[in-house]
């Protein structure tokens, strides 16, 4: 269960729901403010419209309220944070915020961003695992 100074929003659903939806992002929230750590510290400087993205991106899934969404997405709430982090930066939007944050090349194919993105989720992931020593 999520501590009492928790500011995340309180979830819903029937109460089955909510005490397992609780479960799951209590036990997983602490990978995802660790690739939020990991943005922070890699990109702040250097990149901050990406740093702006991966963060907003962890929020909008630390902030879901819906315990049904915590049930329904609980592979993208495990250990495959990394995949949910990769597909985030290798959508359309991701693309274009790797393109505007220029982590890439002007004249860079879609398909060499979305590579480049590939290594950013495995580097922001890594540095997650190690800060929190899963790995």
């Amino acid at each position: 269960m999520a501590s009492t100074t928790d500011t995340r929003p309180t979830l819903t659903g029937s109460p089955k729901q909510v005490a397992w939806a609780a479960d799951i992002r209590g036990k997983h929230a602490p990978q995802y403010e660790a690739i939020k750590a990991a943005a922070e510290d890699a990109l702040r400087e250097r990149a901050p419209l990406i740093a702006d993205y991966v963060v907003g991106k962890v929020d909008d899934i630390l902030n879901n309220p819906h315990a049904s969404w915590w049930i329904d997405h609980y592979a993208y709430t495990s250990d495959d944070s990394i995949v949910w982090l990769t597909a985030c930066l290798k959508t359309d939007e991701g693309v274009a915020v790797l393109r505007a944050g220029r982590a890439v090349k002007p004249d860079a194919s879609d398909e060499d961003v979305r590579r480049i993105a590939h290594r950013l989720a495995g580097k922001l992931w890594s540095m997650a695992s190690r800060s929190q020593g899963d790995r």
